[in-house]
């Protein structure tokens, strides 16, 4: 067969192009489409389906096209750029539909987010005409951002960079991929989070391919001044800003559009701002306890989702849990006694909060050292971070949960119910013995560490004792009741 090779047609990527009756007229389409080209060799890469002209042969760099999409309208893009680009021979590579839902989660690589198709002109008229074709042509979808790219149009984005593999070497003989300078020498192909263009590179025809739509001015940018990143993912940053009327500190939490994949299809919005808005929701309910961030405001914008909190300065309980006088040697006494005075005021007030947000019909299924701010001064507590918890208010929970593993009884029972207890206590624990964050709750393990803690210091015994019986009896629920009291009136008799 001169067209592709057999194997691929009977490929699961196909026959699960087949499986879903939604997709099945469009997907028949891309299939025969595939069987139909004539002078391209067609194979399977991993991650991508790669289809390279074998009547023009591929540069080894220049100005690339990137086509990004949704879950949702993947299928019916890729229909659309194969009809513009098979006419023409041009070589590209296009994302295998089994995959497309890795690009969207969470910890896929933010380099390669979006860039669900790759398209590699001949030449520069070449790249101008498929570029503006595009723009014309692919108008009416909506994708994700790429974040390596200069964007001209909502899913239509370039760069400048290699077509093939050309590799070197750094200083500790890691490889890296390189295009050929105006010399001819091998020089790094800056793969990173900001638009790259070598230096040499002076076309003067990419102005004339800029969006021709003007945005609005984005009301978040207008209202508030980012003044630092505290985290990056697929799904969306966490940044420090300020208000700029009054110079409040905030927080903006952001949920990208269009990212979560599949797990979100029974949702609405189908990705991850469902998460967001079901947190600002919540945070509204729950304000006059005092015990999260007060809600600020929310915006609905072209990109995506932002809430925007109140910003609360303190001290991450996972950063100081390094305080704790078990890790240093030398440690006294007095320094065991005024380490768990204080971390009984924490855990009090920690265990107040919860209780009058679970009476709230609240559960916030993901507590852990991680999402919990202390006041050393005051020896209080506040939970940050409230994007898998439930309002048992509701009718239906459409959204996933995401839960983090050694804190959660919800990762492995899947049952919402003392989850908020649970993790309060394996908070605790981590805050008296040595550990590291479990993959599992190896129960075993925990307790072999708490029965160390209560030979080391004997300050602590009883109250090692009791949450050691805790574990043991976690599923009674009796016996774990009565567990529960002894642990709290032991934090409360060290203050």
């Amino acid at each position: 067969m001169k067209i592709m090779d057999i194997n691929l047609i009977r490929n699961t990527e196909y026959s699960e192009l087949l499986s879903k009756k939604e997709n099945i007229d469009l997907s028949k389409s891309i299939l025969e489409k595939l069987k139909s080209f004539s002078d391209y060799k067609i194979k399977q890469n991993n991650f991508f389906i790669e289809c390279i002209s074998t009547k023009n042969i591929m540069k080894e760099q220049g100005w690339k096209i990137h086509i990004s999409a949704s879950n949702t309208n993947y299928i019916k893009i890729l229909e659309e750029v194969i009809e513009i680009v098979v006419p023409a021979n041009v070589s590209f590579k296009f994302v295998s539909i089994r995959n497309r839902n890795i690009m969207l989660t969470k910890n896929f690589s933010r380099i390669q987010a979006g860039k669900f198709i790759t398209i590699y002109p001949q030449n520069n008229i070449q790249f101008q005409f498929l570029c503006r074709t595009f723009q014309r042509r692919l108008n009416q979808f909506l994708g994700i951002p790429v974040l390596t790219d200069k964007s001209i149009g909502n899913i239509t984005s370039i760069r400048y960079g290699g077509f093939k593999k050309l590799i070197s070497y750094d200083n500790e003989g890691d490889s890296i991929y390189c295009i050929r300078n105006i010399e001819g020498n091998l020089e790094k192909d800056k793969r990173e989070i900001s638009i790259y263009k070598p230096k040499w590179i002076n076309e003067n025809f990419i102005k004339s391919l800029n969006k021709q739509s003007l945005k609005q001015k984005s009301e978040l940018l207008k209202q508030y001044g980012v003044t630092n990143a505290f985290q990056f993912n697929n799904y969306g940053g966490v940044y420090e800003a300020v208000r700029r009327k009054d110079n409040l500190r905030v927080v903006v939490k952001e949920a990208k559009k269009y990212f979560g994949g599949s797990i979100f299809n029974s949702s609405s919005p189908r990705d991850v701002r469902v998460i967001r808005r079901n947190e600002y929701s919540i945070l509204q309910k729950i304000k006059w306890i005092d015990a999260t961030p007060n809600p600020i405001n929310y915006f609905e914008e072209e990109a995506g989702d932002y809430l925007v909190e109140e910003y609360i300065p303190g001290k991450l309980l996972r950063t100081f849990r390094l305080e704790n006088p078990i890790y240093y040697p030398n440690s006294t006494k007095s320094d065991y006694d005024q380490y768990l005075k204080r971390l009984s005021g924490i855990f009090l007030d920690l265990y107040s909060k919860i209780n009058r947000i679970n009476k709230s019909r609240i559960i916030l299924n993901d507590l852990t050292p991680n999402n919990i701010i202390i006041n050393l001064n005051t020896n209080s507590a506040k939970i940050i971070d409230l994007e898998s918890s439930i309002d048992l208010s509701r009718k239906k929970i459409d959204y996933p949960l995401f839960v983090t593993p050694g804190y959660s009884e919800y990762f492995y029972s899947k049952k919402i119910g003392s989850n908020d207890e649970f993790s309060w206590v394996m908070c605790l624990i981590d805050m008296l013995i040595v550990r590291a964050q479990l993959l599992d709750i190896n129960i075993e393990l925990v307790i072999q560490s708490l029965k160390f803690c209560r030979r080391v210091q004997k300050t602590w015994s009883q109250l090692c004792t009791h949450l050691i019986l805790y574990l043991e009896h976690y599923k009674d629920n009796t016996k774990m009741s009565n567990c529960m009291e002894e642990i709290l009136d032991d934090l409360n008799k060290e203050i």
